[in-house]
């Protein structure tokens, strides 16, 4: 029995190196780092149905994941402002690194332009929505650009 034990606990031990190995992959991480490239495509978003959201910038490919992902998880959240959105503008346009702090937009206009770094706090996309599409819509309190 005791053998079995000391065999028992020299497998888990291996075992437990080899996973130790496998987690840590090679020195310095083993993970080439992305480069960022000028993006300019539009992503399919999943709302009830597939959305085309523009992208433009200069960003990884990650990033770019993230920003689908980021507009997905909010439109569980907050469908009615999307939904209201989407159908009277028909075009967000998400860009890295604008001259704009948040969004853009023109009265009657069909795009609404989004800062991609409002991304990254689900209270600053709601605001930014419900601003843009306030502008867009002629409301003579939004700003156009903020």
């Amino acid at each position: 029995m005791r053998k079995a034990l000391n065999l028992l606990a020299i497998i888990a031990l291996a075992a437990l190196i080899g996973f130790a190995i496998t987690a840590c992959g090679e020195p310095g991480g083993g993970v080439e780092p992305e480069d960022p490239e000028n993006i300019d495509e539009t992503i399919q978003v999943m709302f009830d149905v597939l959305y085309g959201v523009k992208v433009q910038g200069y960003m990884t490919r990650t990033e770019l994941g993230n920003i689908k992902s980021a507009l997905e998880a909010e439109y569980l959240s907050f469908s009615a402002l999307f939904k209201a959105v989407f159908s009277r503008v028909g075009t967000i346009v998400v860009e890295s690194a604008p001259a704009y702090a948040n969004y853009k937009t023109t009265v009657g206009g069909n795009k609404i332009y989004i800062n991609s770094n409002v991304l990254k706090k689900a209270s600053d996309l709601r605001a930014a929505l419900k601003n843009a599409a306030r502008a867009n819509n002629g409301d003579p309190t939004a700003d156009l650009e903020a």
